[in-house]
């Protein structure tokens, strides 16, 4: 038998046992035990403290929950000795399920240390799992150890494609200002992966800056880029724009009516009026139903009129109808 079908005949084996062993744990007995330690966080913490450290020192398979309980409420406690005992779990419970359960719960804790170890993690784990927790976590930290861990992670050469767009879609989901949407187009630049291309754009489209407006634009106006490329940035610009209900997402940003401009100014270009089309789709305003009108009537492009017609059919317009009716009677 080869050494990789040994190993994984041990590890099969490994969770077996535990399973087992897990099934002949005195489950009533757990529970009351969990109660009971719902019932006394409201003690005070000095007292409380031993009890905890006691719960989470122990290694057998039947108080994985108990622990994982601990740390649970823990993650809700304001106490000042939370951080290091969450670390120490994360760092050396025998457990996957209560070391997860830890990791989670540093997205509620700031600092430079929780910021290093779920460095760590990020970087020496082997469970992308964990490491997606990690990246997560370190989303929510606003120490800059934490912001320097996602930038190292989006633009390492050794992480899975996978857990570089994450880093880099957490970078991206909170709008941090100036800096971060200039990182995140510095990454656009620099990277060919169309995953971490498209991220980046995701990310600065969610800044909701007349700045990432633009650049948006610039994206989808340059022929040099391949039209999927292209497409998204449309996709993502619009995101920029005001919403139907009239907030505006971008101060000073594109204008409603600059948007569908763009429709007559990439004649010619209909992967890209069709991208158009489909944000049109979405929108309810009547200077939209203008332009799709416009377009199902004059556009000399079958397919680009065929696709404005379907859109108009899920509006509820006179004219419209009227329009419909007309065309389905010729």
């Amino acid at each position: 038998m080869s050494t990789v079908r040994v190993l994984c005949a041990m590890l099969v084996c490994a969770r077996i046992a535990a399973a087992q062993s897990r099934v002949n744990c005195p489950s009533d007995a757990e529970d009351v035990r969990i109660s009971a330690l719902t019932s006394v966080m409201h003690y005070d913490s000095g007292e409380l403290l031993p009890v905890l450290q006691t719960v989470l020192d122990r290694r057998d398979e039947c108080s994985v929950a108990l622990r994982r309980q601990v740390v649970l409420l823990l993650s809700r406690s304001r106490d000042t000795t939370r951080t290091d005992l969450l670390l120490k779990v994360a760092r050396t419970d025998p457990s996957r399920e209560v070391r997860s359960a830890a990791v989670q719960s540093l997205e509620r804790v700031n600092g430079e240390k929780s910021a290093a170890l779920l460095d760590s993690i990020l970087f020496r784990s082997n469970d992308a799992d964990m490491q997606e927790i990690a990246a997560r976590a370190l989303a929510q930290n606003a120490s800059a150890g934490a912001r320097t861990s996602l930038r190292r992670a989006a633009e390492s050469t050794t992480l899975s494609l996978d857990i570089r767009v994450r880093a880099l879609n957490e970078l991206g989901a909170t709008r941090r200002g100036v800096d971060e949407a200039a990182y995140l187009r510095d990454v656009f630049g620099k990277t060919s992966s169309p995953e971490l291309r498209e991220a980046a754009m995701r990310g600065v489209a969610n800044q909701r800056t007349a700045e990432s407006s633009s650049w948006l634009i610039g994206i989808a106006r340059d022929r040099n880029q391949e039209i999927e490329v292209r497409r998204a940035a449309l996709r993502y610009a619009s995101q920029t724009l005001p919403s139907s209900g009239g907030f505006r997402a971008t101060a000073g940003g594109m204008e409603l009516k600059d948007f569908l401009a763009l429709y007559d100014e990439f004649k010619g270009q209909p992967d890209l009026q069709v991208q158009l089309l489909e944000t049109f789709g979405s929108r309810s305003e009547v200077a939209v139903t203008d332009k799709l009108l416009a377009v199902a009537k004059d556009e000399p492009n079958t397919e680009l009129r065929r696709r404005a017609v379907q859109r108009l059919g899920q509006r509820r317009d006179p004219r419209v109808q009227q329009f419909l009716i007309d065309l389905v009677s010729k």
